[in-house]
């Protein structure tokens, strides 16, 4: 059979496997003696084998080969978990990765090294096999099974003659009694089409110990993995989460085509607030309800692999369609047809949810991107010989996939300079009355029509006055222009090109890309950079950026005859004002509004339009805000709140032309530009 149409499929799956091997191997450095990030870590490497062995990845199946039997001695204490072991597994892990990012050279890649490493570890860190569990005659000599337990919450009996259960499995089911949680038995059907069985029953197995406890796996986890089974297999589990956000959890897994849940037993919790005194009473089973079956919601969950390219070029055909349907309703409006206005109704809604439809099929969870990141901060605190809590928030926030792709780099390098030049040493700190431990943060929220992402630090903070130095000495600005500067101000001279306050460079920071290109590029995402910091203390970095770049709402107005759309989430009012009212400060015009002093900017001038002759006596300014600055932009007219479709500009045609975030096309077949208010704030 030729495996070269599925080299995408193994790529994509073993990805998933080898971000699941770096999660629980970071969890397994912080906590040596939790077994189940041993355990998923066995599953995973394990399911790797087999799909890289049925495609005939030779190298990637004996790499995984070997790691699997060191992660089997660990799972019988045969091997001892340290520094030394997690060093070597990430290690392997890094050679996988690159191994699966160009499996069509792997057999080249000579990996005699590690495995001789593995083996080392196998055997030179063997320890005495200790027996840390009871066993079966012990447990079944100190529990007497014909009552549950005392407590405050009853169960009902388990009566399955149909299933056997080892010693260590009916351990499993008096602990999940005890915990007060339900036992299920979960069928899974695949389907016929699925060619990586062993890759999908791990998932399957994978997001079930997330969220509950596997007690028995019919057949069992080993033939699993070895595919000896068909497309059908049974779960045994435990768990205090409902039936259905079992079966929700699950069916997003593709191929998977059924799911039937059977409760085996329940906690009946609605006895229990008035069994505090009474042992706990049984009731069958099957009195519970009848199973939970997916095959009718399975239509709703199923997920299927898209190339992004083909989102793109769907995401453009509906920007035609609303362009068109723009077009319409201008038409509409002027032959004032009743049937037709009906039509158009109908267009706008069907439109409407199309374009709803393609937009949240191209948001992902950030988690895509700040995945990768804890095991990057570990291995540069590790090199920088310092200690760092790295603490995430906002993995689940959701952002188009064009933004996510853009967006590693910067965050790279912000972290990269939290860590480098952020962080003290853990002698340093200690001598400051710091935790030894550094802390970066980096989190994402949602932010009105946009996104925030915050990387953060407690860590020296950037002194002001030494950045006003740098820059005079660099010769970036001069010592009467760095005077000029407030403190705030200051701080901005991190986005100067060359600037480097840094006092030395070093292989973590100081070299490539700099807070330049990091505010280049997150501006050219129609997004924007704050910073701030208080010496001694820290330093926060904050990423503004749009939800989507494909298609927006914006506030039509007009400068000088010509039309522009400013984007709406960045609209914070608009106000009419009195030309007598403007005052200068500093030689910039300025207006008191609700008690505030608000910076104006007349886009006639930045725009390089032609003014009418002579002061109007009133003025039309829209109120913009990018990170918490306002700022009124002075037009000539309002046009309207309309949904706009965000064409790329040419660079060569405005390289030299900042102030533009693209270009979009009216209903009239006119040609606006869109405002960038980041570069114009």
């Amino acid at each position: 059979m030729d495996m070269s149409e599925y080299k995408d499929i193994f790529k994509a799956e073993s990805e998933e496997h080898l971000q699941q091997l770096n999660d629980s191997l970071l969890g397994l450095e912080q906590n040596p003696k939790e077994m189940e990030f041993i355990n998923t870590m066995f599953r995973s490497a394990h399911t790797l084998k087999g799909m890289s062995a049925t495609m005939g990845f030779s190298t990637i199946a004996e790499l995984t080969h070997e790691m699997e039997n060191l992660m089997d001695m660990v799972r019988k204490c045969q091997v001892t978990v340290n520094d030394s072991l997690i060093d070597i597994l990430f290690e392997c892990l890094d050679t996988l990765e690159a191994l699966v990012e160009n499996v069509d050279n792997e057999k080249n890649v000579n990996i005699s090294h590690l495995q001789a490493t593995l083996t080392q570890a196998m055997e030179g860190t063997l320890c005495a096999v200790e027996n840390i569990t009871e066993t079966a005659s012990e447990f079944l000599a100190d529990n007497d099974h014909g009552t549950f337990f005392e407590g405050n919450v009853p169960v009902t009996e388990i009566n399955v003659p149909q299933i056997e259960f080892s010693a260590d499995e009916n351990a499993s089911i008096e602990n999940a009694k005890q915990d007060a949680c339900n036992i299920s038995s979960l069928k899974v059907t695949l389907d016929e089409s699925c060619v990586l069985r062993s890759a999908r029953s791990t998932l399957v197995l994978i997001n079930i110990s997330k969220i509950g406890k596997i007690i028995k796996c019919i057949p069992c986890e080993s033939d699993l993995e070895d595919e000896k089974f068909d497309r059908q297999f049974t779960v045994i589990y435990s768990t205090k989460e409902s039936d259905e956000k079992i079966a929700d959890t699950i069916g997003k897994i593709a191929e998977v085509k059924d799911i039937a849940i059977t409760p085996l037993y329940t906690c009946d919790t609605e006895k229990s607030e008035n069994a505090s005194d009474e042992k706990g009473t049984c009731t069958p089973s099957g009195q519970n309800g009848p199973a939970v079956r997916r095959s009718d919601t399975v239509k709703s969950i199923q997920s299927v692999r898209v190339n992004i390219e083909r989102l793109d070029s769907l995401m453009n055909l509906v920007g035609e369609l609303i362009i068109n349907k723009i077009r319409l309703n201008q038409l509409a409006s002027d032959l004032n047809a009743k049937d037709l206005d009906e039509s158009l109704a109908n267009l706008d809604r069907l439109t409407n949810e199309i374009q709803t439809e393609v937009m949240e099929a191209r948001m992902v969870p950030i988690d895509q991107v700040f995945s990768r990141f804890p095991r990057m901060v570990r291995d540069l605190a590790k090199s920088e010989k310092k200690q760092i809590n790295l603490i995430i928030e906002g993995k689940e926030i959701e952002l188009d996939r064009t933004v996510l792709d853009e967006i590693g780099d910067p965050l790279v390098h912000l972290l990269r300079n939290a860590v480098d030049h952020g962080i003290e040493t853990t002698e340093e700190r200690i001598k400051l009355g710091k935790p030894g431990a550094g802390f970066v943060g980096l989190s994402a929220s949602r932010q009105r029509n946009s996104i925030l992402i915050e990387v953060e630090d407690d860590g020296k903070g950037m002194e002001p006055a030494h950045l006003r130095d740098v820059a005079v000495n660099k010769g970036i600005i001069s010592r009467e222009e760095a005077d000029k500067l407030s403190d705030p101000e200051a701080l901005n001279l991190i986005f100067y090109p060359g600037f480097s306050g840094a006092q030395m460079i070093t292989d973590v920071s100081g070299r490539g890309v700099g807070m330049d290109a990091v505010k280049t590029k997150i501006e050219a995402l129609g997004g924007s950079v704050k910073v701030s910091s208080v010496p001694g203390q820290g330093s926060s970095i904050k990423l503004q950026l749009p939800l989507t770049v494909a298609i927006i709402q914006s506030l039509m107005v007009t400068v000088a005859d010509e039309t522009y759309a400013i984007p709406l989430a960045n609209v914070v009012r608009d106000v009419g004002i009195k030309t007598k009212d403007i005052k200068t400060i500093e030689g910039k015009e300025v207006i008191m509004l609700r008690g505030e002093v608000l910076p104006l900017l007349r886009l006639h001038d930045v725009l390089g339009s032609v003014q009418e002759n002579g002061e109007k006596e009133n003025l039309i300014v829209v109120v913009v805000e990018k990170m918490g600055t306002n700022i009124g932009f002075v037009v000539d007219q309002l046009l309207g709140q309309q949904e706009v479709i965000i064409k790329t500009l040419d660079n060569k045609l405005l390289k030299n032309t900042r102030g533009f975030a693209g270009a979009t096309i009216l209903g009239d077949g006119s040609v606006a530009l869109i405002l960038d208010i980041a570069t114009l704030i």
